[in-house]
C-alpha cells in the first residue's frame, strides 16, 4: 500500500484520539463551556471539538480531489476557524451572514485561476454567486442544531447521501472520499450524541455546512442539495420572520421531557408543541426526516436522468 494511503488512514483515525484528549483537558476552561439548555440539572459541557475534525477532511480533499480539493480544504479551514472564534466570542447573527462568504475566496481563486465554474442548472455560472452559497448553507446548517446529535447527524446522512449520488454518477473518487467524510464526521457524532459529552460548536456546524455546500456544488448534484436543505431554509426563513429573535429550545421539567407552548418560533417548535419528548427522541425524528428527504433527492436524481 502506497505510504500516502497510510497516511489518509492515520490521519482520519487519530481525530478520534485528538478529540478525547481535549475533552480529558480541556474541561474546566469556561470560555469553551456551554450549558446544556436540554437538560433538567445545571450541566456544561465542553464545545468547539469539530474544529478538529479538519486535519482528517484536508488530507481526504486533498489527496482524493487534487486541486479542486485543496480550495475546498482552505475554505472549510477558513470556516472552522471562523466558528471556533464565534465560539469563544459569540457573533451576532447577522454578522455571521457576511462573515460566511469568507470561505468561498479560495474556491474562486481556484476557479479563476483554473477557467473553470461549473453551471448553476445549466444557466449560471457558480462563481458569481459562490460567496452567497457559503453563506447561506454554512448559517443555515448551522441553525438547525441545539439537540444532542442533531448537527452532525444530518451532516451524515448529507454526505452519505452525496455517497450514493457519486456512485450513481459513477463518480467513484468523490465516493470514496464522501465515506471517508463521513467517518471523520461520524467521530464528533459519537461524542455529541445523547447525553453529549462534548458540542461540535460552530467550527463544526459552519465546517460541515460549508463543505457540503461546495461538495454539492461542484459535483452538480443543485437540487438534491435543495431538498436535503429543506428544513434549514425552513428554519432560516423563520429567522428572517422573527428578526433573529428566536431558538430552537423548548421548556425542560425535571425528568427530562421537552415541550413548548406558544407560537412556534423554528421548526423543532412544530415538534414538541402541545406534547412531551425526550431529547434523543426531537433528535431522532429530525434525522428520520432528514433520511427521507436523502431518499427523496435520490429517487428525484433518478427519475431526472
Amino acid at each position: 500500500m502506497d505510504l500516502s494511503v497510510y497516511g489518509l488512514l492515520f490521519t482520519i483515525f487519530v481525530t478520534p484520539g485528538i478529540i478525547l484528549i481535549y475533552i480529558k483537558n480541556t474541561g474546566k476552561f469556561s470560555p469553551l463551556l456551554r450549558k446544556d439548555a436540554n437538560k433538567p440539572e445545571e450541566h456544561s459541557v465542553l464545545t468547539s471539538t469539530g474544529i478538529f475534525m479538519l486535519p482528517g477532511m484536508v488530507y481526504t480533499l486533498v489527496f482524493l480531489l487534487g486541486e479542486l480539493g485543496l480550495a475546498i480544504s482552505l475554505g472549510i479551514f477558513l470556516a472552522g476557524v471562523l466558528g471556533f472564534i464565534d465560539d469563544l466570542k459569540s457573533v451576532g447573527v447577522w454578522t455571521k451572514i457576511p462573515l460566511m462568504c469568507i470561505p468561498s475566496i479560495p474556491v474562486l481563486a481556484y476557479c479563476t485561476l483554473n477557467g473553470y465554474s461549473p453551471l448553476i442548472f445549466s444557466i449560471l455560472p457558480v462563481i458569481y454567486i459562490l460567496p452567497l452559497v457559503t453563506s447561506f448553507f454554512s448559517n443555515a446548517f448551522n441553525i438547525v442544531s441545539g439537540y444532542d446529535g442533531m448537527s452532525m447527524g444530518t451532516g451524515i446522512i448529507q454526505i452519505g447521501t452525496l455517497s450514493v449520488l457519486a456512485f450513481l454518477s459513477q463518480n467513484y473518487t468523490l465516493f470514496t472520499a464522501s465515506v471517508l467524510l463521513m467517518l471523520i464526521i461520524g467521530f464528533v457524532f459519537h461524542v455529541n450524541w445523547y447525553p453529549a459529552k462534548a458540542f461540535p460548536g460552530n467550527s463544526g456546524t459552519f465546517l460541515v455546512g460549508t463543505l457540503i455546500a461546495l461538495l454539492y456544488c461542484f459535483s452538480g448534484f443543485w437540487i438534491p442539495l435543495i431538498i436535503l436543505f429543506a428544513p434549514h431554509i425552513a428554519e432560516f426563513v423563520m429567522k428572517i420572520r422573527f428578526r433573529g429573535n428566536t431558538n430552537v429550545f423548548g421548556r425542560v421539567d425535571a425528568l427530562g421531557n421537552i415541550s413548548y407552548n406558544g407560537k412556534p418560533k423554528s421548526i423543532i417548535h412544530f415538534i414538541i408543541r402541545n406534547r412531551t419528548l425526550k431529547e434523543y427522541q426531537i433528535t431522532q425524528i429530525m434525522l428520520i426526516c432528514e433520511s427521507v428527504l436523502g431518499l427523496l433527492s435520490i429517487l428525484v436524481y433518478l427519475f431526472m436522468e
